[in-house]
């Protein structure tokens, strides 16, 4: 695995461990596809992408309105890992 691979896998971690304190009580977001979007099936609300914004802003320095991110695209794993991808470029 490259470094790469390995900050990607590392970022995946954190993520599930943050998405593990803010989706509805009992579930694990790890359990579902990174490209199911977990608003869509009712495992996030709202409140959750805000929070979603909140952590990519204070542990990515991502500015979702300079960096041109929808937040319809922060309901998946797989949406969250690109708008850090594309933050750290």
């Amino acid at each position: 695995m490259n470094a790469d691979e390995q900050e990607q896998e590392r970022a995946r971690e954190d993520l599930m461990i943050f998405l593990g304190t803010i989706v509805r009580p009992g579930i694990n977001p790890s359990t579902f596809d990174d490209d199911i979007n977990l608003i869509d099936i009712g495992v996030m609300d709202s409140l959750a992408v805000i929070q979603i914004i909140s952590y990519l802003e204070k542990n990515y320095d991502l500015d979702l309105q300079a960096g041109g991110i929808d937040p319809s695209d922060l309901g998946s794993v797989s949406g969250i890992l690109s708008a850090i991808k594309r933050a750290k470029r």
